[in-house]
C-alpha cells in the first residue's frame, strides 16, 4: 500500500487542466497574464492554478474575453506544469509562440506539452534538473539513513495510526537497497513533513546537503523548514 503523503502529488496531475463547466474541478485559476496575438484574434493566457494538493502553472490559447474579468473561450490547452513557475511567453508571429521559464523543471513536471494548435506552432525552452537516482558515495547513503533514524520515532506511529501495515522506514530502506537514493530522500522529507516531525538543526543541514546532492526541487526543503527546532 502506498503511504499517504505520496498520493496527492500524483493525483493532482490527473485533474482536468482548467475549470470547465462540465467537469467537477476542485482547482481555482488565477489569471497571471494575457498576451494578444499580432492580429488580436487570439490571446495566450497564463494561469496560476491552485489545487487541493498541488500548484500548477497552466497556459491556453483563447478567444479574447468580452470583459477583463471573464475568461475567453478556450481554443487549445497548451501546458499544465507542476509547480508555480515564472513564464516568459511571446507570439513570434501569428503562427508561432515561444514559451520558457527560468526555473529548472523535473521531467514529470513537463508532462504532455502541446506543440501545435490550429496551425500555430508552440516551442518550449526549458532546463531540466539533474535527476540521477543513484549515488556511488557511501557517505551519501549514510546521511540518508542518519536522517531516517532521527525521524523514525515520529513517522512510524503517525503512519501506523492510519494503516497498521504501514512501514515508512521499511519503505525508505527499500528505495535505498534498490539504489534509488534520490527517491529515498524525497520520501524522507515527505514523511517528516506529513507527520510534522521536529527536526534538529544538524538534521536539517544534512537534508539540505542531500537536497543539493540530488538537485531536488526547492519545495521539498521548504516544506520541512518550519519543523526545525529553534
Amino acid at each position: 500500500m502506498k503511504l499517504p503523503f505520496i498520493l496527492p502529488m500524483f493525483a493532482a496531475l490527473m485533474l482536468p487542466p482548467f475549470n470547465c463547466a462540465h467537469l467537477a474541478d476542485p482547482c481555482s485559476n488565477r489569471l497571471m497574464q494575457r498576451i494578444p496575438s499580432p492580429d488580436g484574434a487570439l490571446v495566450l493566457s497564463i494561469y496560476d492554478r491552485q489545487c487541493p494538493h498541488n500548484v500548477l502553472t497552466a497556459a491556453s490559447i483563447e478567444q479574447p474575453a468580452r470583459l477583463p474579468e471573464e475568461n475567453g473561450e478556450v481554443v487549445c490547452y497548451l501546458i499544465s506544469w507542476t509547480g508555480k513557475h515564472p513564464i516568459e511567453a511571446e507570439w513570434k508571429d501569428g503562427q508561432n509562440i515561444s514559451i520558457s521559464t527560468k526555473d529548472r523543471l523535473e521531467r514529470i513536471d513537463f508532462a504532455y506539452p502541446k506543440e501545435s494548435c490550429k496551425g500555430i506552432k508552440i516551442s518550449y525552452h526549458v532546463q531540466f534538473r539533474n535527476e540521477q537516482q543513484t549515488s556511488d558515495s557511501p557517505e551519501v547513503v549514510a546521511k540518508i539513513r542518519k536522517v531516517l533514524a532521527e525521524i523514525e520515532p515520529c513517522i512510524t506511529p503517525y503512519y501506523k495510526q492510519a494503516y497498521s501495515t504501514n512501514d515508512p522506514v521499511g519503505e525508505v530502506n527499500k528505495w535505498i537497497d534498490r539504489g534509488q537514493h534520490r527517491s529515498a530522500v524525497e520520501y524522507v522529507m515527505g514523511y517528516a513533513y506529513s507527520a510534522s516531525c521536529p527536526i534538529s538543526q544538524a538534521t536539517y543541514q544534512t537534508m539540505k546537503e542531500l537536497s543539493d546532492t540530488f538537485d531536488l526541487k526547492p519545495g521539498y526543503l521548504e516544506r520541512v523548514e518550519p519543523l526545525v527546532k529553534k
